[in-house]
């Protein structure tokens, strides 16, 4: 089974995705990661490419099972591709979207699930360590650990990464709720 990653290439949290991905494939369960798709959708006309990819990718591999995009733009370009290539349902289509922009593809089955961070706790968090960091009272070194009000103990990771909760996953028994908030 092959699945492909479709991320934008200046990001870098796409190219630790797509790091992750490849260490983490499972061994010995018949999975191939095909290829990384460059969507640099920041450029001038890349309306087409974040359209044309997927389309071209699923023709190119025609074993290819899932496609992964943590990208609001590429999601929603993609769950578009697949469904204009009557590909719904036929190729998964995970990654990172907003409701609005994906309701029509989780209920036609083009995308069974997606996620995203809650943007007031990613909000609310992002103010409170900048105010902590600008008061002095925390440094954002590696192996820090900060109370962060409301969001609990946030620590620092390597290269200065924090994770401050998980992710919503969206599906069809919620995505209408929360298509009316983002």
């Amino acid at each position: 089974m092959l699945i492909a990653f479709i991320h934008n290439s200046i990001y870098y949290n796409c190219k630790k995705y797509n790091e992750a991905l490849n260490r983490h494939l499972p061994e010995g369960r018949n999975i191939n990661h095909s290829q990384s798709i460059i969507n640099n959708s920041h450029e001038k006309g890349s309306q087409y490419n974040t359209d044309n990819r997927p389309r071209t990718t699923s023709n190119t591999y025609p074993d290819l099972r899932g496609i992964i995009s943590p990208t609001t733009v590429g999601i929603a370009a993609t769950g578009k591709a697949l469904e204009d290539a009557g590909k719904s349902g036929k190729i998964e289509l995970t990654g990172l979207g907003l409701p609005s922009e994906m309701k029509q593809y989780i209920k036609n089955g083009t995308c069974r699930q997606m996620s995203l961070w809650n943007p007031i706790d990613l909000g609310y968090s992002s103010t409170y360590i900048a105010y902590k960091l600008l008061q002095g009272e925390f440094q954002g070194k590696e192996g820090e650990v900060m109370k962060v009000g409301r969001m609990g103990e946030i620590k620092i990771g390597p290269d200065n990464v924090a994770v401050m909760s998980e992710p919503f996953i969206f599906e069809k028994d919620n995505i209408d709720k929360f298509a009316e908030i983002y």
